[in-house]
């Protein structure tokens, strides 16, 4: 399936890449608009995107004793939408994924250090092209991993094992 904006003369759907081709470096405005564009400048529908997100993130890191931590981590990210999406109707989003970390770890220093760490991401705003072309789609991940590594020389030998379960259900396509 052939996906991709339509053409105004004659009606046809053409794919993304076909204008990315056609755009010529030493154009300064917008052929709809007459805006004047950035080096990349994203325009959809014959309207700048013109899209702004504020993604806070946190982290706390305790320290429980001389070899031991806990830490937290809170997240927001955004991103921009496959290019099918750039030809639904209706209001374009950015993707957005929230991040929900805990974690523990333990170094002995120029000896070993574990790692373990659950996580949770909800995912919202995702495409979905069936039967017509929204940001309806949204899903998660939730998980474990768990990190081993260990110094084997003093000079420079060392190992990594790591380990991860993963769990991801989302609505999209």
């Amino acid at each position: 399936k052939t996906v991709g904006a339509r053409s105004g003369k004659d009606g046809k759907r053409r794919p993304l890449s076909r204008y990315l081709k056609d755009f010529k470096h030493s154009q300064t405005h917008c052929a709809h608009c007459h805006k004047l564009l950035d080096r990349i400048t994203l325009v959809r529908q014959g309207e700048i995107v013109n899209k702004i997100a504020i993604s806070p993130r946190a982290m706390i890191d305790y320290h429980l004793g001389k070899d031991f931590h806990l830490s937290f981590n809170y997240g927001q990210f955004y991103q921009l939408p496959e290019e099918d999406l750039l030809y639904a109707s209706g209001p374009l989003r950015f993707q957005k994924a929230t991040h929900y970390i805990a974690g523990f770890q333990k170094v002995k220093t120029n000896l070993y250090t574990f790692r373990t760490e659950a996580f949770y991401k909800k995912y919202q705003y995702l495409t979905v092209i069936s039967p017509d072309t929204t940001q309806e789609g949204f899903g998660y991940a939730k998980g474990v991993e768990f990190f081993w590594r260990q110094k084997i020389s003093e000079k420079s030998f060392e190992y990594w094992i790591s380990y991860s379960f993963l769990d991801a259900r989302r609505k999209f396509l």
